[in-house]
């Protein structure tokens, strides 16, 4: 859902400012806009949880059966807990 979002907002300001200014570019650049954000908002998203997994797997390997299994639901790794440039 907030993919979406981020796709199709800036393309829909780019309307109306075309609308508003009289233009017709606007529109093309938002949706590019919006799609360039929504793929790096895939990323991001997609390097957290590959980050929370990799910790469940490192904790589950280091203290062996003694730690029940965890799932990605049960996850409580928030984004600022992760560093992106790893």
């Amino acid at each position: 859902f907030a993919v979406i979002i981020l796709m199709l907002l800036p393309g829909i300001a780019g309307v109306y400012l075309d609308k508003w200014i009289g233009t017709q570019f606007f529109v093309v650049i938002g949706f590019g806009l919006g799609i360039a954000i929504a793929i790096f908002g895939l990323l991001v998203v997609s390097k957290i949880a590959d980050v929370a997994a990799k910790k469940s797997r490192e904790l589950r390997r280091n203290h062996g059966a003694s730690l029940p299994a965890v799932s990605d639901s049960d996850s409580k790794t928030t984004s600022s807990e992760i560093k992106l440039d790893e």
